[in-house]
């Protein structure tokens, strides 16, 4: 096999083929071996590949060669005695895992509903909770439109391990980063594995995407937790307006719930107000937990009340929305 060159993959695979050994398996699977089908392989990111078959001499019969090359995993295997024998190269990826896990694994970037100009902070979620592992090793990245929201950092959040940004190309609007914890007790369940904060460039009523890439998920035990992983991009909204303020000023005020209080009396509201920017409390209890969580639209006192809260910086249920983006 002089002059072959490491880039030729039949090449390789028939110097392969001059160590045959005999065959330790049963029978019964080297037969099958001998004359397979093409199989298709799944790797982390989701790619399928068929098998490329090629021909060579090879030895003796019913010799079968099982090697991990650089090209991949290559059977090598006789159809007779001094005949010629069928060399099979599958294509493998590179990542570390060594089986899938029982239970795809989820990442996700959560969504965000905001004001033009805020400063925010995008969590990046990891769940491998179904699995019955532990994550070691975590390998993504997410880009944006870099005219729409603007990089300020990112950081590990909660990862429980080493956190390794890439900034290269961060002025493209991309970056990447490698958690990693070889113990990984605490990276069992739902898990912020990164968090960005970015600056909102984009005008009220407006949308953008932050996509998440995921390259590689291994557990602790070098399970390969991407293969049906299910990978979900964020919405980043800017409102065009605020909940409670009816005025239209951008700000919440007593004016704004003395506008409300004149809403639900039928009173008249100056030109250029809003009452339905008044409905700040929840109204219908959709889910029955006896918490009211969604609006149907109306004003009432109770809605004046929430914006007055919201003033003086007292809390609020969650499901109250006074002085959030419309």
């Amino acid at each position: 096999m002089d002059g072959c060159s490491s880039s030729n993959l039949d090449c390789l695979s028939l110097k392969v083929a001059q160590n045959l050994g005999k065959c330790k398996l049963r029978h019964a699977y080297c037969a099958k071996l001998i004359n397979p089908v093409p199989t298709r392989l799944r790797g982390p990111r989701r790619r399928r590949h068929r098998a490329r078959v090629s021909h060579g001499e090879v030895g003796p019969s019913n010799h079968l060669l099982l090697d991990l090359q650089p090209v991949g995993v290559v059977y090598v295997a006789s159809s007779g005695s001094g005949g010629q024998g069928r060399i099979f190269q599958f294509a493998v990826s590179d990542h570390r895992g060594v089986a899938p896990a029982a239970t795809p694994s989820t990442a996700w970037v959560e969504d965000q509903h905001v004001f033009s100009g805020d400063t925010i902070k995008v969590p990046v979620w990891l769940d491998v909770s179904g699995s019955g592992q532990a994550a070691g090793w975590f390998d993504a990245g997410l880009s944006w439109d870099t005219t729409k929201v603007a990089f300020v950092e990112i950081t590990g959040a909660d990862w429980a391990g080493v956190f390794t940004p890439d900034l290269a190309s961060v002025s493209q609007g991309t970056v990447s980063f490698v958690a990693t914890n070889p113990d990984g007790a605490e990276n069992t369940d739902s898990t912020r594995a990164a968090e960005l904060e970015m600056v909102i460039l984009q005008a009220p009523g407006d949308t953008t995407r932050i996509d998440l890439h995921v390259s590689s998920l291994l557990s602790t035990g070098e399970t390969d937790l991407s293969i049906g992983m299910s990978v979900y991009d964020a919405l980043l909204s800017t409102g065009v307006g605020m909940w409670g303020d009816a005025s239209g000023d951008g700000s919440l005020t007593s004016l704004d719930a003395l506008m409300c209080l004149t809403a639900v009396v039928g009173g008249l509201l100056p030109v250029g107000s809003d009452a339905s920017a008044c409905d700040v409390a929840p109204d219908l209890d959709l889910n029955q937990d006896g918490e009211p969580e969604s609006y149907d639209g109306t004003v009432t006192a109770l809605d004046a009340l929430a914006i007055l809260t919201q003033i003086v910086a007292k809390p609020l249920p969650a499901a109250f929305r006074a002085g959030r983006p419309r």
